[in-house]
């Protein structure tokens, strides 16, 4: 006990932390005046010429047409079409989202395995949806809306070979 001080916490002080932050930098109540000796229309006139005259930006600066990313889905998607990966359909979105047997869920917006993958939990290696890539009686089914959005449905194999 004789390296322990009176207020048992022992003989290591870690020293408080010092923070290094830059200095605060003293904000002008009043503008200075210039140095010229100039009346203020002349002032005025010369600033006038000085700046080039600036168009308004528009308020809408978004890009027309997809970007890249969105692009190389469209792609991928008209491949996966003409391979028949997936299916065009003449349903709304909405009704191929419905769960009703066999199908046990459905997901917006996913055309492949990979994008399917991110829509789960650890990629599908855990939790909830982990039974969907492990397990041999759930299949994938991808289909294509009237609207063009794709959709993929999973389906129950043993519930469909009952039906």
């Amino acid at each position: 006990m004789k390296h322990l001080s009176r207020r048992g916490r022992g003989g290591f002080n870690v020293p408080p932390c010092k923070r290094n932050l830059p200095p605060k930098k003293p904000k002008p109540d009043q503008p200075k005046p210039e140095q010229n000796n100039t009346p203020p229309q002349e002032e005025a006139e010369s600033k006038q010429e000085a700046k080039p005259e600036e168009q308004p930006m528009p308020a809408d600066d978004k890009p027309k047409g997809p970007s890249k990313r969105q692009m190389r889905r469209l792609k991928l998607r008209e491949r996966l079409l003409k391979e028949g990966r997936i299916v065009q359909t003449e349903y709304t979105v909405a009704r191929l989202m419905r769960r009703k047997p066999p199908v046990v869920d459905a997901v917006k917006d996913v055309q492949d395995e990979a994008e399917m993958r991110c829509a789960f939990l650890y990629q599908g290696t855990a939790g909830a949806g982990e039974k969907y890539f492990t397990q041999a009686k759930y299949k994938f089914k991808y289909f294509l809306a009237k609207d063009g959005t794709p959709v993929c449905q999973i389906h129950d194999t043993l519930s469909m070979i009952l039906m």
